[in-house]
């Protein structure tokens, strides 16, 4: 599989006021935009959502509020969207991490002459099976949940051996990962949250930070922010792809 790197997540940061930015004042009310089809919005645009907003037949467009719930609007329409997401606790962090997000994937897909990179700031274009997968073929953060933490490698054809260690410490554990198994699952009781492992298969080592899902995120927009603000960014783009 092919993979590249783009430029600093902070220098895509920068980038984000093209996409758009609501007023400070109107922070309860952003959205930012996940998906548009036959929109004239863009992707990771954020928007005030309580001002009207008008979609033609055949127009959908995917959204999300400061409070994490998702927001499918399809044409015509012409309303508010902030309306349809109740009277919830709000974050404008979750609007601020998303708009930033995806519009580190638009610099990403822009770049040229960039060269890999396991540096954590780093966002990697990766096609990742599942959000929460652990790709051991680079270094950096990774978000998993509490119960479970299944490592993924994208070349199953041959038998490997996978050995976990935490810092300078022994041996933690050991595992064989058959052939034609692109997944290992593990108990989550093997790691701590916050934790750098080591995980070597086959003489390749690389290190991990494991970052365990906190309770109370359930929305898909609140796991999303989470998982960018703790800097697994491809995670995150892979969430949000399930919408």
């Amino acid at each position: 599989m092919k993979r590249v790197v783009c430029a600093l997540f902070a220098v895509a940061l920068t980038l984000g006021a093209a996409s758009g930015r609501a007023d400070p004042g109107l922070s309860n009310n952003q959205m930012v935009v996940i998906k548009a089809t036959g929109a004239t919005l863009q992707e990771g645009q954020i928007i005030d959502g309580g001002a009207p907003l008008k979609l033609e037949a055949g127009a959908e467009v995917v959204l999300i509020g400061a409070d994490g719930a998702t927001v499918t609007l399809s044409g015509p329409y012409n309303g508010e969207p902030a309306a349809a997401r109740g009277d919830r606790v709000r974050s404008p962090n979750i609007v601020k991490a998303l708009g930033a997000l995806l519009s580190s994937r638009k610099y990403s897909t822009a770049s040229l002459g960039v060269v890999r990179s396991a540096d954590a700031g780093e966002l990697r274009l990766t096609s990742l099976p599942s959000p929460w997968v652990v790709d051991i073929e680079a270094s950096g953060p990774r978000c998993v949940r509490s119960d479970i933490v299944v490592l993924w490698r994208d070349d199953a054809a041959a038998a490997s051996t996978l050995t976990i260690s935490r810092g300078g410490a022994a041996l933690t554990a050991q595992a064989d990962w058959a052939a034609g198994d692109n997944v290992l699952p593990l108990t989550s009781d093997r790691f701590r949250d916050g934790g750098r492992y080591s995980l070597e298969v086959d003489g390749r080592r690389i290190a991990v930070t494991f970052h365990m899902l906190p309770d109370g995120l359930t929305k898909i927009g609140q796991q999303a922010a989470w998982m960018a603000e703790s800097g697994c960014k491809e995670q995150a783009l892979a969430l949000l792809d399930t919408l």
